[in-house]
């Protein structure tokens, strides 16, 4: 049969999963002039949108260099020079698991710097607690899918057959990874992709980088992964809006935060491909190689960790709602959830700070 692709490309917009609302301008606090900086470029292949208040000096190009850094040297698997792409390219040698193989682990043991040590100790917990649902072993799949290109009209539209995600699959499983004494050990290959928390841990630097500024508050967006960080001047909440799955434009609904908080969407209408009418996304269900179909077209996850929000929010749409909400729940984090029918679900404690769009 034919296929009839229709292609969705990726826009480099000021639209993402999340949009941080209001006004930029200067003002005048209360102990001095307090600036506000507004910055939107291109890092980590979307949308950085920065608002920033300060005493002191515009912090966003420095926050700008900070993201495209992490990305180039720390977590991109396109980057052969990154900790992650060398990982990758170290494991993809021939004979590697034959010459290099650790008698007493076991495996392949390779050394990281001890901040992605700790990030992936962390990724590796989540995959652990998700059965599954996240793994940040997926690269071979990934790459198979290579839907970043396709849904951008840069590749030729395929969808994988059942004997090429099987392949794959081979070499994919967060259980081929121990993690000890700032080593990764490898029983089998795998290729790494960070790609489903990497927004989340640069929100994290991000904020820790704030802390030693003189900002007095800001409110970030990476894609759809997204800190807020102290207060505004007047002292009103910040406001993030989350994007309507059903259309990938406008308001679902805005919530209102106050303080350091994270957040982060992960959905079915970011990056796609439609095929005789089947749409085809990025959200990969590690089990069987394909688009994850859990009865939910979009999650956000809001708590105190960017890696957290980020790595929950794909574990979650993986999981569907019922589990995705315990998961949550493991980690004291708040949710909300959209089905396939529109539905929205909040977890308790976004009761009266999310607050759905009104309709007309």
């Amino acid at each position: 049969m034919k296929r009839n692709p229709t292609f969705f490309h990726k826009k480099i917009s000021l639209l993402g999963s999340i949009l941080v609302l209001g006004p930029v301008c200067l003002l005048a606090g209360c102990g001095g002039q307090i600036r506000s900086y507004e910055s939107a470029d291109i890092a980590m292949g979307t949308v950085l949108n920065q608002t920033v208040y300060t005493a002191g000096e515009d912090e966003t190009g420095h926050i700008r260099e900070l993201v495209r850094t992490l990305e180039k040297e720390e977590l991109s698997f396109r980057e052969p020079d990154s900790q992650v792409g060398a990982v990758n390219t170290y494991l993809s040698r021939e004979g590697i698991f034959l010459e290099d193989a650790d008698s007493a682990g076991g495996g392949v043991r390779v050394e990281v710097s001890e901040g992605l040590f700790t990030e992936l100790s962390a990724l590796y917990e989540i995959s652990r607690a998700s059965g599954g649902a996240f793994d940040f072993t997926l690269g071979a799949l990934t790459r198979l899918w290579n839907m970043d290109a396709q849904a951008a009209g840069e590749a030729e539209v395929h969808i994988p057959g059942e004997e090429e995600i099987a392949r794959a699959l081979q070499n994919c499983g967060w259980e081929k990874v121990t993690l000890e004494d700032g080593h990764m050990l490898f029983s089998e290959k795998v290729l790494l992709d960070l790609g489903a928390a990497g927004k989340g841990i640069a929100c994290d630097r991000i904020g820790d980088y704030l802390r030693e500024t003189e900002v007095t508050g800001a409110v970030i967006s990476v894609g759809g992964s997204v800190v807020t960080w102290g207060e505004k001047p007047d002292g009103s909440p910040w406001q993030v809006g989350i994007v309507d799955p059903e259309t990938g434009e406008g308001i679902l609904g805005t919530l209102s935060l106050t303080g350091e908080w994270y957040i982060s969407t992960s959905g079915d209408y970011e990056r796609y491909v439609e095929v005789d009418g089947i749409r085809y996304h990025h959200i990969l269900n590690p089990e069987n190689g394909y688009p994850a179909r859990s009865g939910i077209r979009s999650v956000t996850v809001v708590c105190h960790s960017g890696l957290v929000s980020d790595a929950l929010s794909t574990a979650c749409f993986v999981l569907g709602r019922e589990e995705g909400e315990k998961l949550a729940a493991r980690y004291g984090a708040e949710t909300v959830f959209v089905d396939d029918e529109g539905n929205i679900y909040l977890s308790e404690g976004l009761e009266g700070i999310f607050k759905p769009k009104e309709q007309p």
